[in-house]
């Protein structure tokens, strides 16, 4: 690999010919100067128009969510909500067979919130 990029070095190496090169920058303000200087007015460019079909990223994602939640509620049938006592009521854990140990009391359960549609 290092072969390689000596070759292509040697290849593309040559003296710096600044008489070979054109500056397109300073070509356009010399002649700028020499226009001004003559008392003709300025060329103006035309600025690129700003493209018309902009679309906002929210937008486009707020449509793509509602046809996805479209296609899933048209795909299966909403399944009934668990009742509310089951849901708030935690599972108690068994006893500790532990000796002399006291038992601590059980961590309450993770809830999951179901938000209505």
């Amino acid at each position: 690999m290092k072969d390689l990029a000596h070759v292509i070095i040697e290849r593309k190496a040559g003296r710096f010919r600044p008489e070979e090169f054109n500056d397109r920058y300073e070509d356009a303000v010399v002649e700028l100067v020499r226009a001004k200087q003559a008392g003709m007015p300025a060329k103006v460019t035309e600025q690129p128009s700003r493209p018309t079909n902009v679309v906002s990223i929210m937008d486009a994602l707020r449509k793509s969510i509602a046809v996805e939640a479209a296609k899933s509620a048209a795909a299966k049938p909403r399944a009934e909500p668990a009742p509310a006592e089951d849901i708030a009521s935690p599972k108690p854990k068994a006893p500790s067979k532990a000796k002399g140990k006291v038992a601590a009391a059980p961590a309450p359960a993770a809830h999951k919130v179901r938000k209505a549609k």
